[in-house]
């Protein structure tokens, strides 16, 4: 397992060897929940979810290309995120431990998160990655870092509890960086989108709840779409030189797997 470190400086890559996911050597992380008799009542072998601050949703998720490397790790701090696979195939996931502050006021570096929540990033040596294997599902702790599904092969689906507005905020702010930037004279442009979301953390409504996560796919949706259409005009144009643009698709598609174009094209 691939864990790549993103800094200023060159990128570095640490292997990591994956560990079982057992109720004790997960336990830091999360539950892991395996199979139970039918009629044993509610215990500490259940999954103890916390899914009060907004609305759950459980669905299917079907994923596509998730090799054994990953370069980002991401946490929720509002729920207690559940997957599992279905059929019970092998798959891997990253974690590290919680990292939630009551508040700023620590020695060490401290980070805001878009929701208003503080943290501390993990280190590269707080990283673990875990194999999870058969009729089983892991729950994650509030604030448990992970980076994952992970698998080998080409596709798998995975039963997925979190809540409702998880990947519409994800999906925005990440528009947001891509298709307008992350310079800091944009800044603003991110900045109101988490101040929107922080505004309406209390909403208790679930009709109001429903059309702030719709307007909010609205936005991400406008933006991929005028995005593509800059893309389609400028392709059309057969006067323009796209030499440059060309450079810098295939140093995009380069780096993606992990390379790096030849001095001889770059020149």
């Amino acid at each position: 397992m691939e864990l790549s470190g993103e800094s200023n400086s060159p990128p570095t890559t640490t292997k990591l060897k994956p560990i079982e996911a057992t109720s004790e050597s997960f336990q830091d992380f999360g539950q892991v929940i395996e199979p139970s008799p039918d009629g044993l009542e509610f215990g500490p072998q259940d999954a103890q979810l916390n899914l009060s601050q907004g609305i759950p949703r459980f669905y299917i998720m079907e994923l596509q290309g998730r090799p054994l490397k990953f370069s980002t790790i991401t946490h929720h701090a509002s729920v207690t995120q559940c997957l599992g696979s279905i059929g019970g195939h092998v798959w891997y996931l990253g974690v590290a431990k919680p990292s939630i502050l009551d508040s700023k006021e620590t020695e060490r570096d401290v980070v805001q998160s878009h929701c208003g929540h503080f943290y501390v990033p993990p280190a590269v040596d707080e990283v673990r990655v875990f194999r999870i294997s058969g009729p089983k599902f892991i729950k994650l702790h509030l604030g448990t870092w992970h980076a994952g599904p992970l698998f080998e092969g080409d596709s798998m689906d995975f039963y997925n509890l979190e809540l409702s507005n998880t990947n519409a905020y994800r999906q925005l702010l990440k528009a947001i960086k891509k298709h307008i930037g992350k310079e800091d004279y944009k800044k603003h442009f991110g900045e109101f989108a988490m101040l929107e979301f922080r505004k309406n953390s209390n909403l208790s409504d679930q009709s109001s709840i429903q059309q702030k996560i719709k307007l909010a796919r609205d936005y991400t949706f406008l933006l991929s779409s005028v995005h593509h259409h800059k893309e389609l005009l400028f392709s059309y144009n057969i006067a323009v030189d796209r030499s440059d643009e060309m450079k810098r698709i295939l140093g995009k598609s380069a780096a993606s797997v992990g390379l790096q174009l030849p001095d001889v094209y770059q020149s």
